[in-house]
């Protein structure tokens, strides 16, 4: 089996269903983290989950040959403390990648990806240390809030503490939804430019970027977890293929399974428009909103319709929100789009300062993810206003204040490797102040930016020693144009790494431990 083809239908039933798709007709959304209290009875309530997993199973046709998308889903990811937890032996959690075993809160990793001051894991509302520690979740989702309703309260029947062992943590049961537009809380369309995978569509980005035991982007196969064969009398588990573990016979615990990136991502709406309506008057834009949108626009790569401005420089063009079949080479110096827009930073495509459009194309195909977010929260105002734009909205996004209700993103991404993918791109591309040859140019949306509720003392993001606070250039043929100061807009609340075990693999985690 190579990724060049399409995964066969016994090992896409053996992924969890997260992994091939992101739920888009379930638009409602469940998240609720839990804590194993006892190993025995927390293996049986996993044991009891098994047959519950929605998998990555082809969906079946209809009469009318339309595939039947299901009801309703259920995923279950764990933590390195979690396997841990159910007395996964040492040996077998040392084989899975550093960057899980040491999670999101540890200091190394949290300083990398930007997560100091207001944002340090001290100060997590999940998954921090002053947190109870978080050892897996149950990720639902369904067609309606009722539905969903009745099948968290499924799931928050096991996971009462007495009967199996299993409990939710404090702030555990966390919800989510896509909004109408498919809008996140800034009210750009989002969703979009997803990658295709070659063993789900049979074109695209590499299996084994997002599943383990398949050739990713350099042709190899990445190390997976490991069982010593003895630990698996019952071989629940398919053999380990890897040839540098022929001289000993192990079994493969990766097989078919993925990481998992959780973070809570809260949104300063009102912010974000204060400061663009800010800039646009500094400029002279005059009382009405496009300069404004403008300029949002330029800091996130995209119209709030969703159309890129690499293809829509001049204006909205909602008919191109999910065209993605274009490259920047056109655009070297980001006149279009520029060079620090979020969607730029996060697939930068062919352009990549100083390397060439062929090295480029490497470079950014090696780091790719799989999202599957959705918003909290109530809309602090109607996104749709955004879209056709009328002279009143220019003084209402003037006049736009916080409400002070919480809303914002469940940012979830899917990789085979942590490090590779989702922290490389937070940390080299997003938060990096020289991305692309700029100059103290952090992500204008997720990147490290100093914020009100950082403490005195607060060291400065990766790379930031010395340089001026963040700002957002915006190149205007032969003079830039920058920003000032960017204030934060994002806030990250907590968060884990998660791994999506196959199915085989959760059998194994609940039959065969111990």
């Amino acid at each position: 089996m190579t990724s060049s083809v399409l995964l066969p239908s016994e090992a896409r039933s053996d992924i969890q269903g997260i992994v091939a798709s992101g739920y888009g007709h379930l638009p409602c959304a469940a998240y609720l983290f839990f804590q194993v209290r006892d190993p025995a009875r927390g293996r049986e309530w996993l044991a009891g989950r098994v047959q519950e997993i929605t998998t990555a199973a082809p969906w079946p046709e209809g009469p009318d040959g339309r595939r039947i998308k299901p009801g309703r889903a259920l995923n279950l990811g764990l933590t390195a403390a979690g396997l841990r937890a159910l007395e996964v032996p040492t040996q077998v959690v040392c084989t899975f990648a550093p960057e899980f075993q040491e999670g999101m809160a540890h200091p190394e990793r949290a300083r990398s990806l930007g997560d100091v001051g207001a944002e340090a894991p001290e100060r997590f509302e999940l998954g921090g240390p002053t947190t109870p520690p978080v050892h897996g979740a149950l990720i639902l989702h369904g067609r309606t809030e009722e539905e969903l309703g009745t099948r968290v309260e499924e799931g928050l029947e096991g996971l009462d503490g007495t009967r199996d062992g299993v409990a939710l943590v404090p702030d555990g049961r966390q919800e989510g939804g896509i909004w109408p537009g498919h809008v996140e809380p800034f009210g750009f369309r989002d969703g979009m430019a997803q990658p295709r995978v070659q063993g789900f569509h049979g074109d695209g980005v590499p299996t084994g970027e997002f599943v383990l035991g398949y050739p990713n982007h350099y042709g190899v196969i990445p190390p997976p977890p490991v069982v010593p064969a003895e630990l698996d009398p019952q071989e629940i588990l398919p053999p380990s293929e890897n040839p540098h573990h022929r001289d000993r016979p192990l079994r493969d615990l990766g097989r078919h399974g993925s990481y998992l990136v959780y973070r809570k991502l809260a949104q300063d709406v009102a912010g974000f428009w204060r400061f663009m309506v800010q800039e646009a008057d500094r400029r002279g834009g005059g009382p009405g909103p496009e300069p404004a949108l403008r300029i949002a626009s330029l800091c996130v790569g995209r119209w709030p319709g969703g159309a890129p401005l690499e293809l829509a420089p001049e204006g909205d063009d909602p008919s191109l929100a999910t065209e993605d079949d274009f490259l920047y080479g056109d655009d070297p110096q980001g006149n279009r789009c520029p060079l620090g827009a979020h969607v730029r930073r996060t697939n930068p495509r062919d352009v990549i300062h100083p390397y060439g459009a062929e090295a480029s194309l490497r470079m950014s195909r090696a780091h790719r993810i799989l999202r599957r977010g959705r918003v909290f929260g109530r809309p602090l105002f109607d996104p749709s206003r955004l879209l056709e734009p009328a002279p009143e909205l220019g003084p209402f996004l003037r006049a736009l204040r916080d409400d002070g209700e919480l809303r914002g993103l469940h940012f979830l991404s899917v990789e085979a490797g942590i490090h590779r993918q989702f922290e490389f791109v937070q940390q080299a591309w997003c938060n990096n102040p020289s991305f692309n040859g700029l100059h103290d140019n952090p992500d204008p949306l997720i990147g490290r930016m100093p914020g009100p509720g950082d403490p005195p003392g607060t060291p400065p993001a990766p790379g930031r020693a010395g340089h001026a606070p963040g700002v957002m250039t915006f190149p205007r043929g032969p003079v830039q144009d920058r920003t000032l100061p960017l204030p934060r807009f994002v806030t990250n609340r907590g968060g884990a790494y998660f791994f999506l075990p196959g199915l085989r693999a959760l059998r194994w985690l609940a039959e065969g431990v111990g």
